[in-house]
């Protein structure tokens, strides 16, 4: 889990001018301005339980587990911008089960089981529009590894 501390704000100090995000607003100094991805708060858990088949057959199952707090996306200079380039908190739930022998492992996994929505990017695209890029939906797999001696 990790924890971020003094590096929320930009510096007191800044001449920056932040362009509008949005269409209509005036141009404002990014002081005091979240920077960019910035959360308060993340947080990752992983919970793994192996056991044995007996021989050298082996298997394990796996939890992975992580909270992002509410972010901003973008430099927020005004009020009006906080509902589209403000994204609220959201957690994710990987699940995985596999098998291994001497040289080799197989797993079945789900990435974002809860199927989660959520933006990783929100900006202005220069066209009076947003563009917005979500994260991945839940997804489900198999993979199988051999290692070569």
């Amino acid at each position: 889990h990790g924890w971020i501390d003094g590096q929320r704000k930009s510096r007191g100090d800044s001449t920056f001018i932040q362009a509008a995000s949005l269409p209509f607003l005036l141009d404002t100094s990014i002081e005091g301005s979240n920077l960019p991805n910035y959360s308060d708060l993340s947080v990752n858990f992983v919970g793994r339980y192996e056991g044995s088949f007996g021989g050298n057959l082996g298997w394990f199952a796996q939890l992975e587990g992580r909270y992002q707090s509410e972010q901003d996306l973008s430099i927020i200079t005004n009020p009006v911008e906080v509902p589209v380039f403000q994204e609220p908190g959201y957690s994710l739930w990987n699940v995985r089960f596999g098998i291994n022998g001497d040289a080799w492992a197989a797993q079945v996994f789900v990435n974002n089981a809860s199927d989660e929505t959520y933006r990783v990017l929100a900006r202005n695209d220069g066209a009076f529009g947003i563009h917005e890029l979500y994260g991945m939906p839940r997804s489900a797999g198999v993979s199988f590894q051999y290692q070569w001696e």
